[in-house]
């Protein structure tokens, strides 16, 4: 209902430096956005400035691929871009979520760069010691795998599953039998003075299904 024309896609390798060639292809189709979903997305956003077309090509990174790792990367040329998460960003350090990850990290990786995939493997490890401790509380030691995944998969973004200090929205793998993502909200941010910055609220996104369903 906005007239978004979808031009394509195209691919680089992950050791590419250069894909100017292939940013050119797109803007002389007329795109005004390019979406990525490479973990390296920093060749992307020096192209659009080495073309002259900054201000009127826009780069947003997909997900994971949204991190510190661009700006560090690409520097002034990323300025401004943006990208979306289901994560917490690191640079809203009122989030208690946030104020405890940055804590242990200080703590046991004194010195280490910490980015949004630092968040990423400490709502892994949230959601396993979690349900370890709910499968132990239900069922008493020991536990097997088998009880390990009926309490995941029991999910329902209340009391546990939900006080995750703000990294990520409240788990939920039960208002949609068919669906096995879990987290279904995300936000947009926007990479300002080389820091990733929420610029919008929580969105609602569709439950995506890989499971059959009888």
């Amino acid at each position: 209902d906005r007239g978004v024309v979808y031009l394509g896609m195209d691919f680089y390798p992950a050791g590419e430096i250069d894909v100017t060639p292939q940013v050119s292809r797109f803007a002389d189709m007329g795109a005004d956005w390019i979406f990525t979903n490479h973990i390296q997305g920093a060749p992307i956003c020096k192209a659009i400035v080495d073309l002259g077309l900054k201000g009127e090509v826009h780069f947003c990174a997909n997900m994971a691929c949204f991190s510190e790792d661009i700006p560090d990367s690409a520097g002034e040329d990323a300025e401004g871009e943006y990208g979306m998460h289901h994560l917490a960003f690191l640079s809203e350090q009122d989030l208690p979520g946030v104020k405890a990850l940055r804590n242990a990290v200080s703590k046991y990786y004194p010195g280490a760069r910490q980015t949004v995939a630092t968040a990423d493997g400490w709502n892994y490890g949230w959601v396993i010691e979690t349900a370890i401790k709910l499968a132990l509380e239900e069922k008493g030691y020991p536990i097997t795998g088998e009880d390990f995944i009926r309490i995941v998969n029991s999910a329902d973004g209340k009391g546990a599953w939900a006080e995750t200090g703000g990294i990520i929205p409240a788990l939920d793998f039960t208002s949609d039998p068919r669906d096995a993502t879990g987290t279904h909200q995300v936000r947009i941010g926007q990479i300002l003075n080389g820091e990733l910055v929420p610029i919008t609220k929580w969105l609602d996104v569709p439950h995506l299904s890989y499971l059959a369903v009888e």
